[in-house]
């Protein structure tokens, strides 16, 4: 499609097409006094392999346009460090989007859709309203202080990385194998689902705080960190690994549907009922109950004991066979 562009005093005016930079590395910036304005019909920008289109200026547009980057498969990088105001939703399909500083991607309440690409936070904070993730190479990683916010529904796929929290105020969806790392808290507000992987590595807590796999069972869930449940249900056909502290909000039932092994690598707390069911082990790798007792615990399987002590104010049934690794004390106050 042909670019339409105006040139007004300092401000550059897109009317559809691509502004795109093409050479051999080639890095070419756009001054803080020169913005982009999207007009009604859209427009992007774009860079060749090894080039490297920088926008200091603000990229402003007042109706929902889309904001292209990379339209055609271009695989250069595109630096954005202005506090865009631009309407629309931004799709980046391929090479790299860097958003730096003070960068914004415009509207916080838009779509982000990241195809075959990356979207590269150095020393920001990303707003998004609604985020779609796909194709093997799509990924977000982090340079400096960074954080991710989605307000709405996700798709993730692939690798998400931030020194600071990520937030996910909706329903998530698995696209593909997902691994989450960040140096704060993670927390899904919505339900999670999708036949994929959950891997995430916390600094703070990760927190579920509705239903995980009752639509589509995950693959396996793995966290790394304190773990904060509040969900009703977690659902695997494979394995669920706790390797750090969990506290139960709300009774929460855990199920692997296939032989997948449940394990708690610390400690359990917290004033609800835990129930466990898989055709694997449900593994307990400490003590359960010592600084908040469960109101009961009902594990459906085969149960490694390896905690001094489990206790409970109410109930606790062991259906399958128990194996103690240590000397252990079960302990029902009512």
């Amino acid at each position: 499609m042909d670019l339409v562009m105006q040139v007004c005093d300092k401000l550059v005016v897109m009317e559809f097409g691509t502004l795109l930079l093409e050479g051999s590395s080639n890095t070419v910036s756009l001054n803080v006094n020169r913005g982009i304005v999207v007009g009604s019909s859209g427009g992007g920008v774009a860079a060749t392999s090894g080039n490297t289109l920088t926008i200091a200026g603000v990229v402003s547009g007042a109706s929902s346009p889309l904001f292209a980057v990379n339209n055609e498969g271009q695989s250069g990088v595109v630096k954005l460090s202005g506090l865009n105001t631009y309407a629309g939703p931004t799709t980046v399909s391929g090479g790299t989007l860097t958003v730096v500083g003070v960068g914004t991607l415009g509207n916080s309440n838009s779509l982000l859709t990241l195809s075959n690409s990356t979207l590269a936070l150095e020393n920001t904070d990303a707003y998004v309203g609604s985020l779609l993730m796909s194709g093997a190479a799509s990924r977000i990683t982090s340079a400096g202080g960074t954080s991710l916010t989605v307000s709405g529904a996700s798709t993730v796929a692939n690798s998400l990385v931030t020194t600071g929290i990520q937030s996910f105020g909706g329903a998530v969806t698995l696209g593909a194998n997902v691994s989450l790392t960040s140096g704060s808290d993670v927390t899904f507000f919505g339900t999670i689902n999708g036949g994929f992987e959950l891997s995430v590595n916390a600094g703070g807590v990760t927190s579920f705080t509705n239903a995980v796999g009752a639509t589509t069972e995950l693959s396996s869930v793995s966290l790394v960190g304190a773990a904060a449940i509040t969900a009703p249900s977690v659902k695997t056909v494979g394995a669920q690994t706790y390797s750090s502290a969990l506290t139960l909000g709300a009774d929460t039932t855990l199920t692997s549907t296939s032989s997948g092994a449940i394990s708690f690598g610390s400690t359990v707390d917290g004033a609800f009922s835990l129930a466990t069911s898989s055709g694997g082990s449900t593994t307990f790798g400490g003590v359960v109950g010592m600084s908040t007792a469960l109101t009961s615990l009902s594990i459906s399987g085969v149960n490694v004991i390896n905690a001094a002590s489990i206790r409970s104010t109410g109930g606790q049934t062991y259906t399958g066979a128990v194996t103690l690794g240590a000397d252990t004390s079960l302990t029902s106050t009512s």
